[in-house]
């Protein structure tokens, strides 16, 4: 009887302590995916900050050329403009 009950206690510590063995397995799992992600959210956002300096640049360069124009009205003024010097020229 005592020896049931040992071996009983015997086959749960087993069990416990695989259970604890795939759990920890688990654990470094997620921690080995949660370290790429991290990797891969601060190279994101590194390029972010890289894309967000290239679009001011370039928005100060535009403004410097153009000023505050909007493409849309001056291509429909010149366009006009145009529509205008041909009905001239008729």
């Amino acid at each position: 009887m005592r020896k049931n009950t040992w071996e009983a206690k015997q086959d749960e510590k087993t069990g416990h302590e695989k259970k604890i063995s795939d759990l920890k397995a688990g654990i470094d799992k997620e921690n080995a995916l949660l370290s790429s992600l991290e990797k891969d959210l601060t190279a994101r956002r590194r390029e972010r900050g890289d894309l967000t300096l290239q679009y001011e640049s370039l928005c100060a360069s535009r403004r410097e050329l153009f000023g505050d124009k909007n493409p849309d009205q001056e291509e429909k003024r010149l366009a006009d403009a145009i529509d205008g010097a041909n009905k001239a020229h008729e």
